[in-house]
Parts: structure tokens; sequence; C-alpha cells
């Protein structure tokens, strides 16, 4: 069967979770079979993304969840587009998060670790705007809603289902 486990917090970085002793000593007892992480939107908010230092935040995390689990797999998503807020109701698309899903499917592989490219799979540019006029986007136009979110986890259902 599968135990499916969530884990994530508002903000939440790469880096964030691969400095976190606690959550390695709490997630040792999940045996994962598989990791999936879908993160990068708060990096590409920086106001000086640094690419490198994204990549070994990611390697970090990554080399740490191989110690816990050995024999795991791993699925890397790049984030989906959003938008930075140029003046009041205006909003454009966040050109950092190209860069991460650039970055991330590069790193996986190099690495030989499964990419989902849901910048792709969303729609690419522009693809957070339709989704805002479709009442699935908080107003910042960042993240999604309930919604918009399960669009996109069926999104990754059904390419996991494609591949298998």
């Amino acid at each position: 069967g599968i135990i499916y486990h969530t884990n994530g917090v508002n903000g939440s970085e790469y880096r964030h979770f691969a400095t976190q002793s606690l959550f390695f000593d709490q997630i040792k007892n999940l045996n994962a079979d598989l990791y999936i992480l879908s993160l990068g939107t708060n990096e590409a908010f920086a106001k000086s993304f640094d690419g490198n230092s994204f990549i070994q935040s990611v390697d970090s995390l990554i080399q740490k969840l191989k110690t816990i689990s050995p024999g795991a797999g791993f699925l890397i998503t790049s984030p989906p587009e959003s938008c930075r807020r140029i003046k009041r109701g205006v909003f454009v698309p966040n050109e950092n998060v190209v860069a991460i899903s650039k970055l991330l499917q590069q790193y996986c592989k190099n690495n030989n670790i499964a990419f989902f490219n849901l910048y792709s799979y969303n729609g690419g540019k522009g693809s957070m705007l339709k989704y805002a006029k479709q009442k699935m986007t908080d107003a910042r136009r960042i993240h999604f809603n309930r919604t918009g979110y399960e669009i996109q986890g069926l999104m990754l259902l059904k390419a996991l289902m494609q591949s298998m």
C-alpha cells in the first residue's frame, strides 16, 4: 500500500529543511521509498538569487535524505510560475522561476533523479496570470489556492501514471 505524508511550512526553502536536525530525526521513522520534493517558489523571491547557492541547498537536502533512506527514490518538481508585483494591481512573471526550473532540471539529469517540470506542464510563461483569472491563486499570484493545488496534484498524478 501507500502511506502518503506531507510536510511543508509557508515560506519554506530547500535550505530550511537541510539545516533542521529534528526534521531528519522525525523523517527517519517514515521509511520512505520515494521522496517528492516540490520547492523553489520561495527561493525565486530572493532579492539577489544565486543559482550556485540554491543548488548547494538542494544537494545538501538530497544527500541527507539519501543517508537516512539509502534505497529511496527521488522526484523533484520545478516550481510553477509565480508573479512579482511591479505596481498596484500589475503583476509580471517572476523570471527567477525559469532559472530555478532549468537549474533543477540539470541537477536531476546530472544526478539521475526523476524531474517533473511543473513550470512547463502548468503552461509556462503567463500561466499564473491565467490561473489568477480563474480564481485559483492567492491575491499576490505567488501561490495557488486549494483548487489550484488540487489541479497540480492531478497533473503530477497523470504524469506519473503515463510514465508507468
